[in-house]
């Protein structure tokens, strides 16, 4: 009950920052990305049907133990072998190579086949949102995606091969450390009914049997002393000024267009300012309730730096759901919006809002970031990073006498 009571509370104060800032972003219809379609996992076909039509496979591609999986496959299929040395270069580079192929036989020169690829990732970022960039980028015609986890994500897509033919595709994208590895059934759409059925118990019963739970890339942890804390993504330059007071404490996340945090330490100071430099900013502020603090001050303060950096907010593109956080917080309340440059120079880019509280602070987490319109991937990485800081806040927990 308590909890419901703060949380309503946080909610009538994002109610006063749009009506301060000139908005009507709750009247406007929400611009929030489409509903996912629906997988369609129904089956006519029994499960009995399925298992005498196939054979268990169980293979660990190029002895790397983290690439181990199992799946059933049609008998009749054959294992495509690559050639001397072609399978150990795959994972060296930045593009999606087959690490396994099996062919079905061919029929008027047609052939399914089922693939395993793999690609290194550089970032952390969700399953959904590196598939959904996939298919994307490749132009693919999505049917229906299904989210399992985080790290899985299965989807089911059209594409045209290089013979002019049409293929259904089902598959798996699966997060394994720093790679992503991506299975997939393929077959002509002129065998849709005598395969759709097997296709959804194949895909259904594809496992990595020893998945590298590792992070994609090493988190690092920054604390205000010993007040409260949070992890971060070691690809982000965090910046923090000297702590002179526990009672307002702030710190700064960058992603520079095109640098790392080793690049970070060449550049100037002010292209961590520069609005026009960044492909991401995060900042955390965490500010100590008293009688000289109250969340409609704070808030005009969050106006105030955003007019500084001649920012304003714009329409509502949603309430962000289904973040977890820390159980110290008793409430929190995240909202992302369109962002405009009063010069006008600044264009497609959003401005995410997180307003939490614990019994003694308040915290406020912003993100600004490319729009999920212009650069999808990037805006993934960098609310990917956003979950990360929030998912972490939380008061330094003191070892106890």
């Amino acid at each position: 009950m308590l909890k419901r009571i703060h949380l309503r509370i946080i909610t009538a104060f994002f109610f006063f920052f749009l009506f301060f800032t000139n908005i009507n972003a709750y009247a406007a219809a929400s611009k929030a990305s489409p509903a996912l379609p629906r997988l369609d996992k129904s089956v006519a076909m029994s499960q009995q049907k399925y298992i005498e039509l196939t054979r268990p496979v169980e293979e660990t591609p190029l002895r790397n133990t983290a690439l181990a999986y199992k799946i059933r496959l049609p008998k009749n299929w054959k294992k495509l072998e690559s050639a001397t040395g072609e399978e150990e270069n795959v994972l060296s580079k930045r593009i999606l190579g087959n690490i396994v192929e099996y062919l079905g036989p061919p029929v008027l020169d047609l052939r399914s086949s089922f693939r395993i690829r793999a690609n290194d990732l550089s970032y952390d970022i969700d399953a959904k949102d590196w598939f959904l960039s996939y298919i994307n980028t490749n132009s693919y015609t999505l049917s229906g995606m299904s989210v399992i986890s985080n790290k899985r994500a299965e989807a089911q897509y059209v594409t045209i091969g290089d013979n002019g033919v049409q293929y259904s595709v089902r598959a798996v994208a699966q997060i394994s450390g720093p790679r992503v590895i991506l299975a997939e059934y393929i077959f002509p759409l002129d065998f849709w009914d005598q395969e759709k059925d097997l296709m959804k118990w194949v895909m259904s019963g594809f496992m990595l049997t020893n998945p590298d739970n590792s992070p994609v890339e090493p988190i690092r942890n920054y604390s205000f002393v010993d007040v409260a804390q949070f992890n971060y993504p070691s690809t982000w330059i965090l910046r923090a000024n000297p702590i002179t007071s526990i009672q307002r404490m702030a710190a700064s996340l960058i992603n520079l267009k095109g640098s790392d945090t080793s690049q970070g330490t060449m550049r100037k100071n002010s292209d961590f300012e520069n609005i026009y430099l960044l492909d991401g900013r995060i900042d955390i502020f965490t500010v100590a309730k008293s009688s000289d603090t109250n969340l409609p001050k704070e808030l005009a303060l969050l106006k105030e730096g955003m007019l500084q950096r001649r920012l304003v907010l714009g329409d509502l593109i949603e309430s962000v759901e289904a973040l977890s956080h820390h159980e110290a917080i008793k409430s929190a309340r995240i909202e992302a919006y369109k962002v405009n440059n009063i010069d006008n120079k600044l264009a497609g880019y959003e401005q995410w809002v997180g307003i939490f509280e614990t019994p003694g602070r308040y915290y406020f987490v912003t993100l600004l970031t490319v729009g999920r319109q212009d650069d999808f991937l990037i805006w993934a990485r960098n609310v990917k990073a956003y979950k990360t800081v929030v998912e972490s806040l939380s008061p330094v927990i003191k070892p106890q006498n």
